[in-house]
Formats: C-alpha cells, sequence, structure tokens
C-alpha cells in the first residue's frame, strides 16, 4: 500500500522534481527483506524471543479447579506447545488434590522452579488473579485462561504487553514472522517472472493466464502456493493458484477430500518457506493453467 501510494504522488509531481522510479520499487522490496533481518538481530541481541526459544520445554504450573485444569492443558496440546506441566495450583484451601494454594506461589517457586503460570479464571475472580500477578517472581511469565473462551491470554511478566493461545497456534502459518516471507516469495517470484515475461512464452504452457496470476498475486488476489480445499479451521491465506500438493488449484483433485484436508493441514502446521520455492521451481510451468 504505501508503494502504490508513491507511485501516486510520483505521478503527480513535476518533471524537475521526479527520481527513479525503480527507488520506490526497490524500496518496497528491501523493506520485506529489512523487516527479516531486523528480526534476527533483535533476536541475537535478546530483546525478541527466538521461535526456538518459545518451543523449548519449561515448567508450567496451572491455578484452577481440576475442570479448568484439565481444559487449559487440552488446549496447550491443540495448539502444539510443549510446556512441562508441573502440576495443578489450588483455587481454594481446601483442595487437598493440588500441589499447592495460589496464594503461596513464592513459598512454591523455591520449591518447584516453574518459569510460567496459567491463572484460569472461573472459581479464582480477575480480581485476586490480578493481585496474585503483582507477588510472582522476576521473569515469571503469567497467562490467563477464562473458562470455555477456547483460549489463552498473556505475556512474559506483569510489565508486558504479550501474545494469546489458541487452538490456531499449532500452525506456523498464523505466525506473522512466518507470512512474512511467504509474502515475500510471492512477490519476488510474481516481480521476476514479469520483468523477463517474454521468455514466458517459451516455458509457460498457458503464458496469458501466467500473466495475469502474476498480477492477481502482486495485487494480493492471490498466492502462489494454497490450500487444496478451502478450511475455516486452518490459519487463513489467499486464494492459490498451485495447491500444496502440487496440482493446479483450477483443476478436479483426484484425491479424496480427507486426504486433502491432511496434506492442508500439514502444510499450515509445517510452513517453510524453502519449501514453497522448491514446489514453485519444480511446477513453475503449469502456474498458469
Amino acid at each position: 500500500m504505501a508503494a502504490l501510494f508513491l507511485l501516486a504522488a510520483y505521478a503527480l509531481l513535476p518533471e524537475q522534481y521526479r527520481f527513479s522510479r525503480a527507488l520506490i520499487l526497490f524500496g518496497a522490496l528491501l523493506a520485506f527483506v529489512l523487516i527479516t533481518v531486523l528480526r534476527w538481530a533483535l533476536v541475537q541481541s535478546k530483546v525478541l524471543n527466538s521461535r526456538k526459544e518459545k518451543e523449548e520445554h519449561f515448567n508450567t504450573v496451572i491455578t484452577g479447579t481440576g475442570p479448568e485444569y484439565e481444559e487449559a492443558v487440552s488446549l496447550l496440546r491443540s495448539a502444539g506447545l510443549h510446556q512441562k506441566i508441573s502440576g495443578r495450583i489450588a483455587a481454594k484451601p481446601d483442595d487437598d488434590n493440588a500441589i499447592g494454594y495460589y496464594k503461596d506461589l513464592k513459598r512454591l517457586y523455591r520449591i518447584i522452579p516453574f518459569r510460567e503460570v496459567i491463572f484460569c479464571c472461573g472459581r479464582l475472580p480477575y480480581s485476586e488473579i490480578v493481585k496474585s500477578l503483582d507477588e510472582l517472581p522476576a521473569g515469571i511469565m503469567a497467562k490467563i485462561h477464562a473458562t470455555g473462551s477456547g483460549s489463552i491470554v498473556g505475556s512474559q511478566s506483569k510489565d508486558l504487553s504479550g501474545e494469546s493461545v489458541s487452538h490456531e497456534n499449532g500452525f506456523k502459518l498464523s505466525d506473522p514472522y512466518n507470512r512474512r516471507p511467504k509474502r515475500l516469495v510471492d512477490v519476488i517470484t510474481a516481480l521476476i517472472s514479469i520483468i523477463v515475461f517474454p521468455v514466458q512464452f517459451f516455458i509457460q504452457k498457458q503464458p496469458i493466464s501466467f500473466f495475469q496470476n502474476c498480477f492477481a498475486v502482486l495485487f494480493t488476489a492471490k498466492t502462489w502456493i494454497g490450500y487444496a480445499v478451502p478450511e475455516k479451521h486452518l490459519p487463513p491465506i489467499r486464494k492459490g493458484i498451485i495447491a500444496c500438493n502440487g496440482l493446479p488449484v483450477s483443476i478436479k483433485q483426484q484425491l479424496p477430500h480427507e486426504s486433502l484436508q491432511m496434506m492442508d493441514y500439514s502444510y499450515a502446521r509445517d510452513y517453510d518457506p524453502v519449501n514453497d520455492l522448491k514446489l514453485i521451481w519444480k511446477v513453475y510451468r503449469s502456474l498458469g493453467v
């Protein structure tokens, strides 16, 4: 959008004030690259947590009743997270089946060195949760799960804004960090293909359709690699030109619907931009079908 706005403003400038249009196009492309490089630098300097650090095993305790505890554990597993659950913290003092009481979190921390506390808001009111957050030891991550909400929200400390955990978190394609390189792959492939378009008449099976697809990808109407079948439970992406199994979306898929759903699920869960590039290279002649 910024690049389009700048190009529109550029067209209205007097001739003597115009500079190279290549600078605008190059700057827009460079922004994708610099976002990734900047994030890498912030991870290396420990300003941000890396994906590896987010996925590493660490001790977690869950505060709530028995059913609330089971609901939170089920949600963490379905989201593909790997916390090591150390036990349940009781929300009331007469609960003998828990490893401790939530008002004794400081003392429990010396016995069980947990790194994260998930407060289940049900039996335990929000007012008590807020008081407990202020008493947490430094460096302890805190999250809140509202019973029946299907999500867990929180941050690395009481002083930081954080992120949410839901069933969709198990998919790499739900992470903006992975969606940016997917878009970068789309844009670079489309731009290079347009620049060398005369060559496509000798490569593509349907060069005119391929040319139309390039512009559809550039203007965010489509993506080169998409889902084989529509699925509302997967992270939303643009309509694909090629399905993740390598076949054009426009033709009828021969595999059963359940098999196509499983392939889409695996694509969203294990997304890697390198795999997109490999698949585009493999089926390049069919990108105009």
